[in-house]
């Protein structure tokens, strides 16, 4: 789905995992298994998924703007600082 913003309130917050072998893979497959809509990744090592979200709180933004790494597989984006890579699980 692209690069969103993220803040304490949390955009996805069902369900909320940390690895240090995170990758998308990783992240949809967890996403899936609560059969959740949707799977973001965020900062290294962060997934998190939910249902729904607000979009007038959290619009997308530049795809630029989720420039971090994952853990376990580099050539993968996974967000950035108080930005998630959103997916749809479905």
């Amino acid at each position: 789905m692209g690069c969103y913003p993220d803040d304490p309130n949390r955009m996805l917050k069902d369900f909320r995992e940390e690895s240090d072998v995170m990758t998308r893979e990783w992240c949809l497959v967890k996403c899936r298994e609560g059969n959740y809509t949707f799977a973001g990744l965020e900062h290294y090592t962060h997934c998190f998924c939910g249902d729904s979200y607000v979009e007038s709180v959290y619009p997308k933004k530049a795809e630029s703007e989720c420039n971090t790494p994952c853990t376990g597989n580099p050539q993968q984006m996974c967000g950035g600082v108080w930005r998630l890579s959103v997916f749809i699980c479905r």
